[in-house]
């Protein structure tokens, strides 16, 4: 089945729709879970800034490896067996 086919699939289960709380919950999925809006413009502006603060801390090599955090953590926990 080729895209043209599945569109009009989606366009006949959308014809059968017959509650308002069908077309609504229809409406949300396609506003929300399919959006092509960039999730970038709904954080907070100051998740924004902490991100912006993150990258620049990783390009002047400012941040300490996933692996070397998880090392020192199972040495400290098997130190203090």
């Amino acid at each position: 089945m080729d895209i043209t086919e599945r569109k009009y699939k989606l366009i006949e289960k959308c014809m059968e729709i017959s509650t308002v709380e069908e077309i609504e919950r229809a409406e949300y999925f396609f506003n929300h879970e399919i959006e092509t809006t960039d999730f970038w413009d709904d954080l907070p502006e100051q998740v924004k800034k902490l991100i912006e603060k993150s990258k620049e801390q990783s390009n002047k090599d400012l941040v300490i490896s996933h692996d070397t955090v998880m090392g020192k953590a199972r040495k400290k926990i098997e130190d203090t067996r």
